[in-house]
């Protein structure tokens, strides 16, 4: 039995915004969501170094406001009654790599399949 999937790739000021579109998308064909909220770890200027405690605040700060978006987004999902599951990365741009290796490479725009055409949204 065919089944539809559409993979979400979000993160950044428009994540709430990209997220509701992906939610929608998802609903309107009955597809199964896959969202992966990503933040890539704010690293220090020259001008940081040594690194002091009002940046690692900062990062803190930067770390925790994320999580909180990416957690009511989840929750959001939870509400709709959609099929989805969602993986949250925060990290440093190397560490990122090694950590997404498993997940498929994906442009960041949402893509479904109408017959043989490609629609993106």
């Amino acid at each position: 039995m065919p089944f539809k999937t559409i993979l979400a790739v979000l993160g950044g000021d428009d994540m709430s915004k990209h997220m509701q579109r992906a939610l929608e998308l998802a609903l309107e064909i009955d597809a199964h969501l896959s969202v992966v909220a990503l933040q890539v770890a704010m690293a220090p200027t020259l001008s940081d170094y040594p690194v002091d405690t009002d940046w690692l605040d900062h990062r803190r700060a930067h770390h925790e406001t994320f999580k909180a978006a990416a957690e009511a987004e989840k929750d959001r999902c939870a509400a709709s009654g959609a099929s989805f599951d969602f993986s949250t990365f925060y990290d440093e741009p190397l560490f990122l790599t090694e950590e997404l290796s498993d997940v498929p490479s994906t442009p960041t725009w949402l893509f479904w399949e109408a017959g043989r055409e490609r629609t993106r949204i």
